[in-house]
């Protein structure tokens, strides 16, 4: 298996040395290596751990046994053609960087892409081979593999990730056509590396991948991937950091909203058990030492991240209006984002966004549960954070909103909870202030006890933008409303509610309280906690006041619902 020996025994089989003319089959075999036309071979070459698919040996082939089934002459010039590949010490003129064993384009291996890697694998740098398909002069290819590096902005790509991104932004040459990328991994025993070719990427340009340099923000991504390296880290993390990079490999050739989904949620992921890892068990020196190797949350995501993943669901929007719950202060910053419940973080107060762990907040109430006792424990704390800031009628004010379809689909249950759950986790590290959804104009059916008691629970500023509380009055949330409706009793809720907009000179659809359908509390609270756009909220309120006010009976199934809300 020696490559020397191995290149010469093959070149005087295809070439005499006494008379430098081709034998037999060189001419054969030449033409099937150049341009892969199909021959019978009766040569063979064994190229070793770079083609292991190819070396024969048992289960290689349909029998006990194969052969090995390499061409001569690929095995003669790929050696020929290593000297384009000289290693060197370099520090590529990267002063963050340090001298290290540089060889064209080798990078640090990623542990994502296709392919079955393991987490604890182990793995040499990977090789991302150039292909062409216009013609090369020697000199041309010998500059190539000189320069042999590909820039991600100003710095050199480093990982196959950043090679993925450069290659998505054309910081590449621009003469290439796609990169073959390589790894090595350990296999047959300890200490022998074989290669496994894995994807091929395409060079195009790609707009979408530019969103990828939020996460170069604080060094953010680059300080998860050396983490992953620790022996201290836990495979689950080393699970979680591979399947976000795998995510982000696929944006850089497919930007599609599928695609942003699955970052989003990875993004999410990551974030979480960098919390656990920051804040369960405070005092564990394995835990301490990972909050020091990633010391900074998620950098904040532009908005454009929600546009690109927004698939127009009613999943993905009622997570983005639940991830944009917050107040604002008298500066305009935001107070008690979503964010803050889910991970231990602090406030965003930095004029770059920069955030830090909170390893003892009581803020952070999510947990593994089901998505509407979730929200419960959710609205009760915030409605006891907002009262401490004298904000008790802002609890549940956003910056986006769901329509009124959306929820119409999550109070039937036409919606994945675990997908909201998911997608939320990703959103709340997305800069929602700009984002917003158009008018909706599709029929909608809502049960009249959402529409009695969704005031209760949109922001107060929202009810007098909308026209629908007077100055010098308000609206607050009584804690008996969210505490009945857990519980299963929603007609009681409704009775408070009902005397509530009653003092309020409201304009009620009847004379008493409508009679609830059968359905769940817990599910109506849930529904009534995901804040509208206003477009929509003044749809819902415009309802009471135009309604009828004979009593209504609401019936059990929804088509023939009459006590309802075109």
């Amino acid at each position: 298996m020696d490559f020397s020996i191995n290149h010469l025994i093959l070149l005087t089989e295809l070439i005499d040395p006494d008379s430098d003319r081709p034998s037999a089959h060189a001419s054969v075999a030449l033409d099937e290596s150049l341009f892969s036309i199909a021959a019978s071979l009766p040569k063979d070459a064994n190229p070793g751990f770079l083609a292991p698919s190819a070396v024969g040996g048992f289960n290689m082939t349909s029998g006990f046994e194969g052969g090995s089934m390499g061409n001569p002459w690929d095995v003669v010039l790929m050696v020929e053609g290593l000297v384009l590949l000289a290693a060197a010490a370099v520090r590529r003129f990267d002063l963050s960087a340090p001298r290290s064993l540089s060889a064209p384009f080798f990078v640090e291996a990623a542990q994502a892409g296709r392919g079955a890697i393991a987490v604890s694998e182990r793995s040499r740098p990977e090789f991302w081979a150039p292909l062409w398909s216009t013609p090369f002069s020697m000199p041309e290819v010998r500059a190539l593999f000189t320069e042999g590096r590909a820039t991600l902005g100003a710095r050199r790509a480093q990982t196959g990730l950043d090679m993925a991104r450069a290659i998505s932004s054309l910081g590449v040459d621009r003469g290439l056509r796609a990169f073959q990328r390589f790894g090595f991994y350990e296999r047959r025993g300890q200490g022998y590396f074989v290669a496994a070719p894995l994807e091929r990427f395409q060079i195009s340009r790609n707009p979408g991948a530019d969103l990828l340099d939020d996460l170069d923000r604080f060094s953010w991504l680059r300080t998860v991937q050396r983490y992953t390296r620790n022996e201290r880290c836990p495979n689950v993390f080393r699970s979680a950091a591979r399947r976000l990079e795998s995510a982000l490999i696929t944006i850089t050739q497919r930007p599609d909203r599928d695609a942003f989904q699955r970052a989003m949620r990875e993004i999410g992921d990551t974030e979480s058990l960098l919390s656990l890892l920051a804040a369960k068990r405070a005092g564990s020196q394995e835990e301490v030492k990972a909050q020091e190797l990633v010391p900074d949350p998620v950098p904040p995501l532009s908005p454009q991240w929600a546009k690109a993943a927004d698939d127009g669901s009613a999943e993905f929007h009622i997570a983005t209006a639940l991830a944009g719950l917050c107040w604002r202060d008298a500066g305009g910053a935001p107070i008690l984002q979503t964010r803050r419940h889910l991970v231990a973080v602090s406030e965003a107060r930095d004029w770059d966004g920069r955030r830090q762990w909170e390893p003892d907040s009581p803020l952070v109430v999510w947990g593994p549960g089901p998505l509407e006792k979730n929200l419960s424990v959710l609205l009760h704390r915030r409605r006891l954070v907002a009262e401490e800031f004298d904000k008790g009628g802002e609890a549940l004010a956003s910056t986006v909103g769901a329509t009124c379809s959306d929820i119409e689909r999550f109070i039937y249950g036409e919606t994945d909870d675990k997908r909201i759950n998911e997608l939320l986790r990703g959103l709340v590290c997305v800069d929602l202030s700009q984002y917003d959804l158009p008018p909706s104009r599709e029929e909608i059916f809502l049960p009249s006890a959402f529409l009695v008691l969704k005031p209760f629970f949109t922001a107060e500023s929202a009810l007098r933008r909308a026209g629908f509380l007077p100055p010098g009055r308000n609206l607050r949330l009584p804690a008996e409303i969210p505490a009945r409706l857990a519980y299963g009793d929603i007609r009681g809720a409704l009775q408070i509610a009902w005397r509530r907009l009653r003092a309020l000179d409201v304009r009620l659809p009847g004379l008493s309280p409508p009679q609830p359908a059968p359905g769940s509390g817990l599910r109506l609270l849930a529904a009534l906690m995901v804040p509208l756009t206003p477009f929509e909220t003044r749809r819902v309120l415009g309802r009471l006041n135009l309604a009828s006010v004979r009593e209504q009976t609401e019936p059990q199934e929804r088509p023939q619902v009459n006590d309802l809300v075109q």
